[in-house]
Parts: C-alpha cells; structure tokens; sequence
C-alpha cells in the first residue's frame, strides 16, 4: 500500500496490483480504458491517452510525462510512487489540454513520502471532486486553472497553488489534516469558497466533544488575506505555519485550537479566532 493501487475480488479481498498488471506501453492506451499504466522515465511527445489509473515512479529519478490533448484516466486515481529505489524524487504531468476523469467519479491524487508531483495541465471534468493524500506535495500550476466543481479535500501531506483557479470553480475546501501552501498572494476564501477544518459530524457522537486534526497553512513567505470566515464549523483546529502573515478578516466558525508555528497571524474583527486555545510555538534560539 503507498506504492500501487488495489484491486479486488470476492475469493481474494483487496490485494496490491502486480508488475505485471500494469500497462507499459503508452501506445496500448486506447479503446477500452482498463488499463492501470505506469510510467518510470521521462517521456515527452505523447498523444491524447486513456487509462484507468496511472502511477508515476520516481524511486531512481525524476520522471515527466508531457503529451497534447486529453489524458483520461477513468477511475480519477494518480499516484507518485517509489517502487523501484530508495529515494523519491520529483514527478511531472504537462501539455495536456486536459485531464479528465469518469462522469461519476472523483480525483484522488496520492503522493508518497517526500515526494513532489507537479501537475501543469488542468483538471477539467465539471462535476468532478478532488482529494489529496499520501504524504508528499503536490503542486497544481495549470496557468489557465482547472474547471471542476467538486470539493477538494485534503487528508494528509502538502498541496500548493499559486492562483485560487487552480483547485477548480467550487465552493468547497475541507481539510482533514495535511497542509495548504502558498505559492502567491491570494484569498482563498474568494468566490464564496468554505473552508472546513475538521468534521462537522460523526455517527453516534457529538462532534464538539472532540477535535480533528483540522488544517495547517503555510504561507510560505506571502501575505495572505481571509475575507470570509474559516471553520465551516469544523471541530479541527488551525495551525499557521511559514514566513508571512494572515490576516483574518472575518468571525470564524471552526471549534478546533489555534497555533501560530512561524510568521505572523493578524485579526482584523472580534471573534476572528476560535474560542479555544490560542499556542504560541516559535523555534527556540540556538
């Protein structure tokens, strides 16, 4: 698990995908889309292209993987993985025009470890979803932004953008853990955007009575504005990390801790923070 995708049948249960199962050959990627193709060197030159999934290795060196037209990958499932060395290094998606996924499913991009994917073509099925795991970065920097409406969620490790269009035209950003980052100056409230740290429920238990791990925002040297609230009513907490500094300029509804780890976070309205516990954290001096 981290390191390919799973399958499953009755007599078996779920099992990690073999070598062997996975497709190699880009030219094999038309008709019906089936196949989970994987990727382990720079290719460059490629045409429109469909696959069920599509795992990028990168654990001898880095990989891009540039074509034209449409990449479609059926189920929505990208992974960053290091299958085949001890490091993990950097992979690329760029040129296509789009990147869609099927009508009723959603984006999942899992990145592993220390790894960085960069993702410079835009996702562009409307009705889509987006969530981010594993714990590496990802980078969505599309200059023309992506187009789907869905939710974007974040479970764990690091998603960057340098311009709000960039996780699509919805209304929506949960964050279960894992980090937000910063590669501009941008309110990602904007738009009418709601930012959930945390749950605002769960079967069988009130969710005041616990906290999720909520979200951290690294503003990576930039200042940063929150026009509208942030919470979503979330029982998460939020942690500002980074140079820089938000400013919150808006009565937050999230139920969670606040912790400043790096720069600075400035309130501009009462009830800007949450009413629990505020921490201080800064490095101690050598």
């Amino acid at each position: 698990m981290g390191n390919s995708f799973v399958t499953y049948a009755a007599t078996t249960g779920y099992r990690p995908l073999t070598t062997a199962e996975y497709e190699t050959a880009y030219a094999n990627l038309t008709g019906t889309p089936t196949s989970n193709f994987a990727i382990s060197a720079t290719t460059t030159g490629l045409g429109a292209a469909t696959a069920n999934s599509l795992r990028i290795d990168t654990g001898t060196t880095d990989v891009t993987m540039s074509g034209t037209g449409v990449l479609a990958i059926t189920s929505g499932a990208i992974m960053q993985a290091n299958v085949s060395g001890t490091s993990n290094l950097s992979g690329r998606i760029d040129g296509y025009s789009g990147i869609t996924t099927g009508a009723a499913n959603e984006y999942i991009v899992y990145v592993t470890n220390t790894g960085t994917l960069t993702v410079d073509s835009p996702f562009t099925t409307t009705t889509a979803a987006f969530t981010k795991s594993g714990a590496g970065t990802l980078i969505l920097s599309s200059a023309t932004g992506s187009t789907f409406t869905g939710a974007v969620t974040i479970n764990q490790g690091v998603l960057q953008i340098s311009a709000v269009n960039q996780i699509g035209t919805g209304t929506s950003l949960v964050m279960n853990g894992g980090t937000f980052k910063y590669g501009a100056s941008f309110d990602l409230t904007s738009g009418g955007r709601v930012i959930t740290l945390g749950v605002t429920d769960a079967p069988g238990i009130a969710y005041a009575d616990y906290q999720t791990a909520g979200g951290t925002f690294d503003t990576n040297g930039n200042n940063v504005v929150f026009g509208n609230a942030v919470g979503g009513g979330g029982n998460g907490g939020l942690t500002k990390t980074g140079s820089g500094d938000i400013t919150l300029n808006a009565a937050n509804t999230y139920t969670g801790d606040t912790t400043i780890l790096q720069g600075s976070l400035t309130y501009g309205i009462n009830n800007a923070l949450s009413s629990v516990a505020l921490f201080l954290m800064q490095p101690r001096p050598h």
